[in-house]
């Protein structure tokens, strides 16, 4: 009931700049696509005028939480995502594959990490009705792709010396053009 009487209060464009806001996440072109006239500087000024409205707020707050759930539900869905990201960016062959026995392990048997597992393929060679040979070819997802995402999301790839300010060389130019400070020695 409260998202009817929200939406009710809001005029048609502010609705549409709220449904464009949730869909870019960026203000003026979310402005720009609800007020076909602006452009823009405007555009951007129009947005941060309804960004600052308490009503407008709210209900692209609750578009926010139509689309993800709530904010525990996407603190939840965004720790599955990452346990899918360490199960395939820590994959490891011994998981899949048994080098004594010389053949993949069962399925039931590797567990969670399945998870990691792209493409399975499993070929049978009969000879006269009966099974030879059973050969399972198994293609993980890319651990290069699952650790490069988890590192970007712990921030593993931002420079090191964070909080340091670095300045620029200073060049040294004299008043006199030359290469000796004035009143200096040569």
């Amino acid at each position: 009931m409260g998202k009817q009487k929200d939406r009710g209060m809001l005029p048609p464009a502010v609705q549409l700049f709220c449904h464009r806001y949730v869909l870019h996440s960026n203000k003026t072109k979310a402005a720009e696509e609800a007020y076909k006239t602006l452009k823009g500087k405007s555009a951007e000024v129009k947005a941060a005028r309804l960004l600052e409205k308490p009503e407008v707020l709210r209900y692209i707050l609750s578009l926010q939480t139509e689309i993800n759930g709530s904010k525990e539900e996407a603190i939840d869905m965004a720790k599955k995502v990452l346990e899918e990201l360490d199960i395939i960016g820590f994959s490891d062959i011994k998981d899949y594959y048994e080098p004594e026995s010389n053949e993949g392990k069962y399925l039931s048997k590797i567990g969670k990490n399945t998870r990691a597992i792209e493409s399975l393929e499993v070929t049978e060679d009969l000879l006269g009705g009966v099974l030879q040979r059973k050969t399972m070819k198994i293609k993980l997802h890319s651990k290069i792709k699952g650790l490069e995402w988890r590192g970007k999301n712990l921030k593993l790839f931002t420079e090191m010396i964070q909080g340091v300010v670095i300045t620029k060389p200073e060049v040294y130019v004299p008043a006199n053009g030359r290469n000796i400070p004035i009143g200096g020695k040569s």
